[in-house]
């Protein structure tokens, strides 16, 4: 006899599945494997009302939007259609990540801010789209309270004026990661424009930097990581105009200077002191070439050594600019200029400059770890010590 009694199963059995099927290690490394799981739990939650009660909050956390069309049937669900019968769960409330980075033309300046409306309560991360960025859309991330990582990078930022989108995250409270518009054009603001969030920490910032406006920029109070990222200008004086700053030269502990910056030092026949001058800096990710120019040449006179402890270096900017005996510069300048370095990451394609000398190197590098207090190794709770390769082009 046959019987369409759903199996029921204790509540907090559900749980553990609905956890263990979510922290799966196999869907970590990718779209369209998040998007098996997105599938997976479409499933889990047509088995019975028990299981939709449980595995509904996962199915909307992180939706996966970026094939067919997956967006225009989430938007319907979540903001539907005048006429429509609205659900009686407030599923916008359930979304927590909401990726538009993938979308092309899908969305509307419009259709966007209606559908950050829909999402604002537990909303905790946002990537913008392509398109669909503008003062409406601006007006409903600044009702995102929840907000901790905003990503405008794709944004089209020559749209966006600089003192509006400031006046936007200043009412974000929890706000702590934000990317800049690579094309956003930066400027001085007044009182008018609010205070960054106490919280942010990070920013991503590209396109033309000012010199005239970045030396005497008002940085977030608390910010302690800056990424230089598809920046247009990224010259000598643009670069130390931009980091001799008090704020930076004080509390900058993180910085990142990417590959895809256009027009980055152009002329390495002038040397730069400004790294040595920023006290608490303790990680720094840049192209190989840059090393050498940037913390490889002799300690400048009155100066100590960089404060470093993590150093990666990524893919040449330049072609053909590395010396064959970089790896003798380099094991010479862990005992000098970088004799505090605990961590130094190398790209997959770099590491031909340093294979002969990679054992010796990574020794080297275990002295300085050996020597450090246990206090010190806690405090900043490096991952990897010695040396470790790194990605090159990592999927983000």
């Amino acid at each position: 006899m046959q019987t369409t009694q759903s199996a029921h199963l204790p509540t907090e059995i559900l749980l553990v599945i609905a956890e263990m099927l979510w922290h799966d290690e196999m869907f970590d490394r990718g779209g369209m494997i998040l998007m098996d799981r997105q599938r997976s739990f479409h499933s889990f939650c047509l088995v019975s009302r028990q299981w939709y009660s449980v595995g509904i909050s996962y199915l909307y956390d992180c939706p996966q939007l970026w094939k067919g069309n997956k967006f225009a049937q989430f938007t319907n669900t979540v903001s539907p259609p005048l006429g429509v019968k609205k659900s009686k769960v407030d599923l916008g409330s359930l979304v927590k990540v909401l990726h538009l980075g993938s979308l092309v033309h899908q969305s509307s300046n419009s259709q966007t801010s209606r559908l950050l409306g829909r999402v604002k309560k537990g909303l905790t991360v946002f990537v913008a789209p392509q398109t669909g960025i503008g003062v409406n859309s601006l007006a409903s991330i600044s009702k995102c309270q929840n907000l901790v990582h905003l990503d405008l990078t794709l944004a089209r930022g020559g749209a966006i004026e600089f003192s509006r989108l400031k006046k936007t995250v200043s009412n974000l409270p929890d706000l702590q990661t934000l990317q800049l518009p690579s094309s956003m054009v930066i400027t001085h603001t007044n009182h008018s424009a609010g205070a960054w969030p106490p919280k942010l920490y990070s920013m991503t910032i590209g396109g033309s930097l000012n010199p005239h406006v970045m030396d005497a920029f008002d940085w977030p109070s608390n910010l302690r990581q800056l990424i230089l990222k598809r920046t247009k200008n990224l010259d000598i004086p643009d670069f130390e105009s931009l980091l001799f700053n008090d704020q930076l030269l004080e509390k900058l502990e993180s910085l990142t200077l990417d590959n895809e910056n256009t027009n980055m030092f152009s002329s390495l026949d002038l040397e730069s002191t400004v790294l040595y001058l920023l006290r608490n800096l303790t990680y720094l990710k840049m192209p190989l070439d840059f090393a050498e120019w940037l913390c490889i040449l002799p300690i400048p006179n009155g100066l100590s050594p960089l404060s470093l402890r993590v150093l990666e270096l990524t893919h040449p900017y330049f072609d053909n600019q590395v010396r064959v005996d970089f790896s003798r510069e380099l094991k010479t300048a862990l005992n000098e200029n970088l004799r505090n370095i605990w961590a130094l990451g190398v790209g997959e394609t770099c590491l031909k400059y340093i294979k002969d000398a990679y054992k010796k190197i990574d020794n080297e590098i275990w002295k300085h770890v050996e020597e450090s207090s246990d206090d010190e190794l806690d405090k900043l709770a490096i991952e990897d010590l010695g040396i470790y390769t790194i990605d090159d082009d990592p999927i983000v």
